[in-house]
């Protein structure tokens, strides 16, 4: 999936760290590609064979010289992402290492019911203290930053309401598979190597999932209606190589589906 775009930040949730590789599928980001009558002079779509040697006689596709926010935006976005990785490991070190995470544990236990209902409330109690924890910067990043390069139209109670939901998608996700490792640390020592295989037959699907079910929760999507502009994406796309594509709309912005 080519994604092309400028957008609203999708929100962030604490729970990344815990889940990375399925988390991490559900946050997407794109490049932006300018389209324009002098960068593609000739638009006429081409398959086959044919195509192949049209894009081999054609100039390649411009490369946009960068704006002046550009590189302000890019450096200041590498420090902010090693500041994130960086505090994303602070409030999880701090919950297990002072010994504040026996706290909830001894919560979901309370009631002594089942260990999955143990697993599930504990999981809850996590990711809401870890989101409320990561709010201030999540604010900052998604929101502050995004409208301070006019990236973001959001207000904040949108926002606010994406944050939400996100949680909400992020803690259904964590309560039906946090179980596997619990199961997988009574049969083996080598419990985190096998939850990691297990981990790969729930990625794959997810991979389509989040465009169908978890995509839309924050976004509408629809088909692209103005047939012209499209062909010319689609011209586009073909001279950067990407045959076979299909364009959609998700909220304020187009997506390249190849």
């Amino acid at each position: 999936m080519t994604n092309c775009c400028q957008r609203k930040p999708l929100p962030t949730v604490g729970f990344c760290r815990s889940l990375p590789v399925l988390i991490g599928n559900i946050m997407a980001a794109g490049r932006s590609v300018g389209v324009g009558a002098a960068e593609t002079p000739d638009l006429t779509m081409t398959v086959g064979p044919a195509a192949e040697l049209k894009r081999a006689d054609e100039p390649p596709v411009a490369v946009p010289e960068p704006s002046a926010e550009t590189l302000p935006y890019y450096r200041n976005g590498n420090v902010l992402g090693v500041l994130a990785t960086l505090w994303g490991l602070l409030p999880p070190a701090v919950i297990l290492f002072s010994g504040f995470s026996a706290r909830p544990r001894d919560w979901a236990r309370a009631d002594g019911r089942s260990w999955f209902f143990t697993i599930a409330v504990y999981v809850l109690l996590y990711l809401a203290l870890v989101s409320l924890i990561d709010l201030p910067l999540n604010w900052y990043q998604d929101f502050v930053r995004a409208h301070a390069y006019g990236l973001s139209s959001q207000t904040l109670g949108q926002g606010l309401a994406d944050s939400l939901k996100a949680l909400a998608v992020t803690m259904v996700i964590g309560v039906l598979v946090l179980w596997v490792p619990y199961l997988l640390r009574h049969f083996s020592r080598r419990w985190w190597l096998w939850t990691s295989l297990a981990a790969v037959p729930f990625l794959i699907p997810m991979l389509f999932m989040q465009p169908v079910l978890i995509g839309p929760l924050f976004d509408d999507v629809g088909s692209w209606q103005d047939k012209a502009l499209e062909a010319r994406l689609l011209a586009l796309a073909e001279r950067a190589g990407i045959d076979g594509g299909q364009v959609f709309v998700l909220g304020h912005i187009w997506v390249l589906l190849a």
